[in-house]
């Protein structure tokens, strides 16, 4: 489901009336423009373009997360803006980010550990810091639940990179949840 605070009555009735066994939230486009129209936001400063993204995150999470079961490409817009480095988006933004994350926890969201981020687009750092901000917020009584997606768009980039994603993930001593966990089975 692709979030925008312009058409939520739309998704809140598509989510409450269609047959959909699996919901995926993701944050596509700003003012209606999609992230991947560069131009739309180059007016737009670093520091404004990246708030308005995660503030949106936030309150799509706190919003709909119980109508969803995983959080898709959380570094989604930065692929389009990669002088927005992984260093300089967590010195900024680990807040919002850990917010963010435990927003997840508390409605029993996954957070996808996206392999087309990570790899195609040089965003395994991104992650990384993501995973470690998992790994210390985790616990027995509000666990955080990640599953891995390779956002394939082509047959042949289905599970692409996992083997890689996954030994990141191990790293971290954290294990991805299996499908039917995310279902509720």
């Amino acid at each position: 489901m692709g979030y925008s605070r312009e058409h939520l009555s739309q998704l809140e009735d598509l989510l409450g009336s269609a047959p959909l066994d699996f919901r995926l939230l993701s944050f596509h486009a700003y003012r209606e423009r999609d992230y991947i129209e560069s131009d739309a936001h180059a007016g737009l400063s670093d520091e404004d373009y990246a708030a308005a993204y995660f503030d949106m995150a936030l309150e799509g999470v706190e919003t709909l997360g119980q109508q969803v079961q995983v959080l898709a490409h959380l570094d989604y817009p930065f692929r389009y803006r990669p002088r927005l480095g992984s260093e300089r988006l967590w010195e900024r933004f680990q807040e919002l980010i850990g917010a963010i994350v435990r927003s997840c926890a508390r409605q029993g969201m996954a957070i996808e550990l996206n392999t087309k981020s990570m790899y195609r687009f040089g965003r395994e750092d991104f992650y990384g810091r993501l995973l470690g901000l998992i790994a210390q917020e985790t616990s027995p009584e509000q666990p955080i639940k990640l599953c891995l997606g390779s956002d394939c768009h082509r047959a042949q980039d289905w599970h692409a990179n996992f083997e890689r994603a996954l030994a990141l993930v191990h790293s971290y001593g954290l294990e991805p949840s299996p499908i039917s966990r995310l279902l509720g089975a």
